[in-house]
């Protein structure tokens, strides 16, 4: 029997790419990147993900949407290899996925 959907988030799903400096940047200044990694993201997502892992798989659905190109490819996967539902995903083609630079003081 399939499982019921107990909990569906909705919202932001995004490529997080982290850059880990020594410390953060002066105004107008450059700092060396140390650490590039690139992980899933997004409120809404990682909400879904952290709850399909206490819930198990099937019980949880995300709703939101992604482009139609290589990194929304990769969210599909790791929602489904998560246990969520993604069949409420919006896939729109010739659009870029959402992505998220974030600077992070190694410090």
């Amino acid at each position: 029997m399939t499982p019921m959907v107990e909990l569906i988030c909705c919202g932001a799903i995004n490529w997080d790419i982290n850059l880990f400096v020594e410390r953060l940047p002066r105004a107008g200044e450059e700092v060396r990147v140390r650490v590039i990694e690139r992980v899933s993201g997004g409120t809404a997502a990682n909400v879904s993900v952290a709850a399909a892992r206490i819930l198990g798989p099937g019980r949880v659905a995300f709703i939101g949407a992604l482009g139609g190109d290589e990194i929304g490819a990769r969210q599909l996967r790791i929602l489904e290899d998560e246990g969520v539902d993604h069949s409420g995903v919006l896939i729109v083609e010739g659009v870029e996925s959402g992505q998220a630079y974030i600077t992070i003081d190694e410090r």
